[in-house]
Order: structure tokens, then sequence, then C-alpha cells
């Protein structure tokens, strides 16, 4: 007899299959929420990275501005309004050259685009008075506030400190009578962004350049560096100038994981106006038992000069050092910074050299050349503890790997007057305590004040004399009643007893019989290109002229001027500046309405392009 027995274990029921169901549908739920976690994140990373190039732009552009004594790196408490986005203590950069605001992000008149993400740019500086082991520097803190894609307000922020370079390796430099020896931060041929919009795609025709950009003339003269992943234009050559670009590598001593979080949190950037890349192979790239590295890329226009240096996010402590150079030539530095400059000498219309009194040839900044590719600038991020000095990175850097690196001065030219000998002297005054805001001195020095007097060091070619002006700047509520500026000319030694007086605004005897007004002159940011890339040939006009008179400079020919007048108290007239086409930008300072009864600077035009 055969008997039959029924399999109850044959297939899933009903029930079976919708535990099965609910338990894949959490998964799948965790895996979307996963993945839109990690977009988020990415977009976020990329947001933080050209948050810190911009933060480190404006510590490099206030690093190259500190030698000319602008006005600008004053305490914060004398620059533009406080900001509400970045925070107490803090101060707009006024990008767009027309003042600032408090509007939203958004809205902001100076907002700054990039990588599809809005930022607001503002600043901090703090001085630390000169003691006798240090001379005076300044705190600088740049930071950067956007909203991410949740509309959540994130920040990035960088300190630095900034400080007086001894000018005597830039003694050659040529001069006016009302500019200092030392050179204005350019741009050279190209601006940041652009107008174009490659959201769709990479147009036909852009040459990859393998590290996540590529590079494209749109047939307007211009050339873009864009790019790959968004589309956006990062970096516009304007036309007339030539895309070149400066490359390297930068070393991470070690190899283990500790090394590699250094080399993801560590940056290249650069001075206004260009841009950096940097290229990370997964895994990172190694020199086998030293060093973790990836290679960088940085693009600028013909004619740019500036600082290329690296930054870090990870907080390092207090060993965390860079090195710079060729230890086989026994020629390294401690420097996060590398300074490139170029100089060249020029004939007169009669095609004489231009000298100076001396008979010296005077060197004239050019910057680098159209089309140059310079390569293996590379830096070494290591840790060297206790005191260390520049000869200490010998032992830190490979023989091999860093063979005819460049230090922290690279000369993109034939000749650069590095050499020059200097001599410095030192004038001193005294003053009302609390009636002093800041002093100022021209053509090669720094002044410090301090519990009721001043003190300029200046600095000039060794053998010859040094002539300029110091200009006292009255904290607010007060005036200058003696002579101001103070003018030096020939001085060859220390001069003491060079006092100022001052007085509440209104009360000096008699009051002053004449005032300085004072301003720069600049174009603006952005497009269309400007109709001229030198301010050399403009003109300024003082109405009425009655014991008034103004002089007007420019810096190497740059897209930079000074204004400087000597104006009656009461003065209602007006200054104009002439020789341009100004566009709808105002070009008159008109003081009909508030007669001049005090030294006013920053009376500044920036023209519209």
């Amino acid at each position: 007899m055969f008997s039959f027995h029924a399999n109850k274990n044959k297939g899933f029921t009903m029930v079976e299959s919708m535990v099965a169901l609910v338990i894949m549908s959490f998964g799948m739920i965790a895996l979307v929420k996963f993945q839109v976690g990690m977009v988020g994140y990415g977009g976020l990373v990329k947001a933080k990275t050209a948050a810190t190039t911009l933060a480190q732009q404006k510590i490099e552009n206030l690093r190259n501005r500190v030698l000319v004594n602008d006005t600008s790196l004053d305490d914060t408490v004398t620059s533009p309004a406080s900001s509400n986005l970045c925070g107490a203590g803090y101060a707009y950069d006024d990008v767009n050259g027309g003042g600032v605001s408090n509007a939203p992000i958004a809205t902001n008149p100076d907002k700054i685009t990039l990588v599809n993400t809005d930022y607001i740019r503002c600043y901090k500086i703090t001085t630390v008075a000169a003691t006798s082991t240090q001379p005076e520097f300044k705190n600088v803190t740049a930071k950067l506030v956007w909203n991410d894609t949740a509309n959540v307000q994130q920040a990035v922020q960088l300190d630095s400190k900034i400080a007086w370079n001894d000018p005597g390796d830039s003694a050659f430099v040529a001069t006016t009578s009302t500019s200092s020896s030392t050179l204005a931060t350019p741009s050279g041929g190209a601006v940041l962004g652009g107008t174009n919009d490659y959201s769709g795609g990479i147009p036909g025709g852009a040459t990859s350049n393998g590290d996540g950009t590529s590079t494209y003339q749109p047939g307007d003269g211009t050339t873009e560096i864009i790019s790959d992943s968004t589309g956006e234009v990062l970096l516009t050559v304007l036309s007339g100038y030539t895309l070149s670009t400066i490359s390297g590598n930068v070393y991470v001593d070690g190899t283990n994981s500790t090394a590699q979080t250094t080399a993801y949190a560590s940056y290249p950037v650069i001075s206004d106006a260009g841009y950096c890349t940097r290229t990370i192979a997964s895994p990172m790239q190694q020199v086998t038992g030293l060093y973790s590295y990836y290679q960088y890329q940085c693009y600028v226009g013909s004619s740019w000069y500036g600082n290329v240096g690296i930054v870090r996010t990870d907080n390092p402590n207090s060993n965390a050092r860079v090195c710079l150079g060729d230890p086989s030539a026994s020629d390294t530095v401690l420097s996060t910074i590398r300074t490139y400059r170029g100089y060249e000498t020029r004939n007169d219309a009669s095609n004489n050299l231009i000298v100076d009194g001396n008979g010296d040839a005077i060197y004239f900044p050019v910057g680098i050349t159209g089309g140059a590719a310079l390569g293996a600038h590379h830096f070494l991020i290591t840790n060297i503890t206790g005191n260390p000095s520049d000869s200490d990175c010998v032992t830190e850097m490979s023989t091999s790997e860093f063979a005819g690196n460049p230090d922290d001065f690279y000369c993109m030219s034939g000749t650069c007057p590095g050499t020059a000998s200097s001599a410095t002297l030192t004038v001193t005054g005294a003053y009302t305590v609390g009636m002093v805001g800041s002093i100022q001195v021209t053509n090669g020095g720094l002044c410090s004040i301090a519990s009721g007097s001043y003190s300029c060091d200046v600095t000039y070619v060794a053998g010859t004399s040094w002539s300029g002006s110091i200009t006292v700047n009255p904290a607010t509520g007060y005036e200058v009643c003696s002579t101001n500026p103070l003018t030096f000319t020939g001085l060859a030694a220390d001069s003491a007893n060079n006092d100022v007086t001052l007085a509440a605004t209104g009360a000096c005897a008699g009051g002053a019989s004449s005032y300085q007004v004072d301003g720069f002159v600049t174009i603006g940011s952005g497009n269309p290109a400007p109709k001229t890339t030198s301010l050399s040939g403009l003109t300024v006009t003082v109405s009425p002229s009655a014991s008034a008179s103004c002089t007007y400079s420019y810096t190497n020919g740059d897209l930079s001027g000074e204004i400087d007048c000597d104006v009656p108290a009461g003065f209602s007239g007006t200054i104009t500046l002439g020789g341009y086409d100004f566009r709808d930008t105002a070009n008159v300072l008109d003081y009909s309405s508030s007669a001049v009864n005090a030294d006013l600077t920053n009376q500044n035009i920036t023209i519209a392009r």
C-alpha cells in the first residue's frame, strides 16, 4: 500500500512574503538616505574647498598690500561697517566697490559666486604692537559664509599673521614722489569666474587638463578654465592675454594614514586672480618609505605676479611646518608661501637707460610670461620640534624629489634685484595719547604708535638718502593742528622730536591753514573688460585752484593710482579726475555741500568697467 504525505514546507505563504517585503523596504529607505547624504556631503566638501580658496586669496591680498601701508590694513574698527552675517568684530569685504550691505547672502551686492554657491567674504584685522623682541604685526582673519542646500549657514575661517617685509630687496623698484617702492597686488590678465554657463555640458573643442578642469576658447579672444563637474567658468583670461600655469607636488612627510589625512586637509592657494586645482590619486601616490603626495596646478593670466602657498584646514599642531627649496644646495627655507616676481630695466624716449640719482639702473616690475608653464615647484609638509630654523629642512627633504626646487622667492625674469644692500633710519616724535588713529609713512617705511609717541622705521638704498612724508590720521573727534604731513628730504640719519599737535575738532588755535585730501583710483572687477589696463594717463584738476594743488601718481602702470591734494581750510570746490572714458563712473569729488576742515583720506574713485 502506498501512502502519500503532503510537503507542508514547499513555497512561501503570503505572510512570509509580506514580512520579506517590509524588511527589504527598510533597507531600500536606508540606502536612499545614505546616497542622499553622500551627495550632500560631496556638495559640502566642494563648497568648503571653494570657500578656503576665497579666504586665502583675501589673506594673500592683504599680505601683499601690507607693503604699501594701505589704510585698509588699519584695525577692523576703522574698516567697513560691521557684518551681521559673519558675526561681531568682522567687516565685509567690499567686493563691488559700492559700499557694504547687510542684505541676505542671495541678494547681497558683494556676494561671490563660485561652484554654484553664493558666498559673503568678511575679514578681521587687529594690530599687535612692536616690542623689544618682535616687530609690529597684524592678526588677520578671513571668513566665508554661505547657505548649504538645506539653507543652513556654513562657514570657513582662516587665520594668519602679516607683517612688514624688509623692502631692501626691492629697493631699486621704480617709484614716484608719493608712492611706496613696493608692489600693489595685480591680477595679471585674468579674472575669477566668467559670464558663460556650460552646465549643459563641456563645449566641443575644450581641452581636458586632467585635473577636473578643461581649457576652452569661446572665440571672443578670451580663454576659460571650466569645471568638468559643474560647467562653471572658474577663471577667465582676458582678450590680449595668455594662459600660464604653475604646478608641482605637495608632499607630506610619511606614508601612513595620518600623513594621508594631512594631505587631504591641505590645499594649494594663489593670490588674486588665479585658480588652483589639486589631483589626489586613489590610493594616494607615495615615495616609498618617505612621502605621500598629490599634484597641484595653478592657472593665471600673463603679467600676473603674486604668491602661491599651502593652507591647512585640520588645525595642525605647533610643530607643523612647510619646507621649500633645494636640500642638495643647502638652500632651504621654512615658509608656507612662495613669492613670484619679475623685473626689467627700461629706456627713456631717447633710448637711454632709466637710472636713479646715483646712476644705478631702476628696475620695473613685470609679471609671468604668456604661455609659461612653471613646473616642479614643490612643497613639503612636515613636523619639526623645538625652535626650527631654515636649515632644519635639509634633513627633512629628499635630494632626489627636491633637486632644483625653488625656495620662497622665484624670479620670473633674467634679473631680480634681491641682493640690493639697504640702510635703515628711524623718525620719532610725540603726540597726545588718545588723539591719533594711525600714522603712515611713504617710500619704504612702517610706523608704530604707543603711549604718546610714534616711531617710523624707513629703509632705503645704502649710500643714498631717504625722502618721504609722514601723515598723521587723527582719531575720531580730533584734528591735527601742526604741519601734516611732515615732509623729509635727503634724510640719512635718525630724526627725533618730530612732534605732532592735535586738538578736538575745531579747537586748533586759529585752525590749520590747509588740509590733505587723498584717495585711491582703481578699476572695478567683473565684466566687461576695461578699456585700458593702465591708469598712467589720468589727470586730476581742482576748482577753485586758488591756494589748492593736486597731484596724481600711478603704481607701475597697473590698475591703481593715487590722488594727493592740498586744499585751503574751508575748501568747498571739486576735484575732478580726467583722461579716461568713465562710462557711468562718478569721477568728481564734490565738497560744495561739506567744506573741507580736516585731513580726508580714502576719498576713493572706482572706475566702472
